[in-house]
């Protein structure tokens, strides 16, 4: 008798520890999917909405980002210009969409990708305030940038203009 309540003792302690075990490693991997959510960049609802920045048509030398663009910017990112220091919140879309040629001159065809860039000092420290990611074809759920190519892909060319925050446009009114 005393044998099996010990028994039966061990097992429910053995049990119990991988129960709390199990528990632990749960909560760890909710922690770390958490805190690679937070370091990602949000879709940029109804961008076309806000305030135009710039227009442009860049040309074959430019790689990835030839084309015809559109830069917009949210009502903090306009701050941002006037003041030179980005609040945190601002944000900054880069729209490219391939080119054509029509008889009345170069026309935006499909979308490429659209370029976003949040300011959050908090999140993304380690990219001077600024989180960076880019949406195939403007689509929300695909996101191109793997995080670690973000400081190397897209800060390491912001990063040449920190007197300006790190942002590479210009807005005037």
């Amino acid at each position: 008798m005393i044998g099996t309540a010990t028994t039966a003792t061990g097992e429910h302690s053995m049990v119990l520890r991988r129960t709390i075990r199990a528990m632990a490693a749960t909560a760890l991997l909710l922690l770390l999917g958490a805190s690679q959510r937070s370091a990602l960049v949000d879709y940029p609802e109804g961008f076309r909405r806000w305030t135009h920045i710039k227009s442009g048509v860049n040309g074959p030398a430019y790689g990835p980002y030839e084309g015809m663009y559109n830069i917009y910017g949210n009502a903090k990112a306009l701050r941002g210009y006037r003041s030179g220091r980005f609040p945190d919140g601002a944000m900054l879309i880069f729209d490219l969409h391939r080119v054509r040629t029509e008889s009345n001159g170069p026309q935006p065809a499909e979308r490429k990708f659209i370029d976003v860039m949040q300011k959050d000092a908090r999140r993304f420290r380690s990219t001077s305030g600024w989180g960076y990611e880019e949406f195939a074809g403007g689509d929300r759920n695909n996101r191109v940038i793997a995080p670690d190519a973000r400081m190397k892909r897209c800060h390491s060319c912001h990063v040449a203009q920190q007197s300006a925050d790190s942002v590479i446009t210009r807005f005037s009114d």
